[in-house]
């Protein structure tokens, strides 16, 4: 979400994200601020409806999920949470942390 107190517009990428902070800068002589969104726990109500509930706004994506690995999905579903923790631990260690995006 880019805002300057008045306006609000939703990105759903970086390049979306830098052209609204430049549109914004260019039109408002208020400050710009840019919120990340990372989970719908974090939204206020006025956010999710716009993002997620608004038919009129909102993307809808199918997804198709596969058989998948059954001995995963019982780590990661069910289980002891020993299992979980184990898998978390390991792919954690494999994670290209140069890759990430801390900002």
């Amino acid at each position: 979400v880019v805002k300057d107190g008045q306006q609000r517009i939703y990105c759903q990428d970086e390049s979306e994200r830098d052209a609204a902070v430049a549109q914004m800068k260019a039109t408002s002589k208020r400050k710009v601020e840019v919120q990340r969104n990372k989970g719908l726990g974090e939204m206020d109500a006025d956010d999710f409806w716009n993002t997620v509930l608004d038919p009129e706004r909102r993307t809808v994506i199918r997804v198709h999920l596969d058989d998948g690995d059954p001995k995963l999905h019982h780590t990661l579903f069910g289980g002891p949470p020993e299992g979980r923790r184990a898998w978390m631990a390991d792919v954690a260690s494999r994670v290209d942390t140069a890759a990430l995006d801390l900002d």
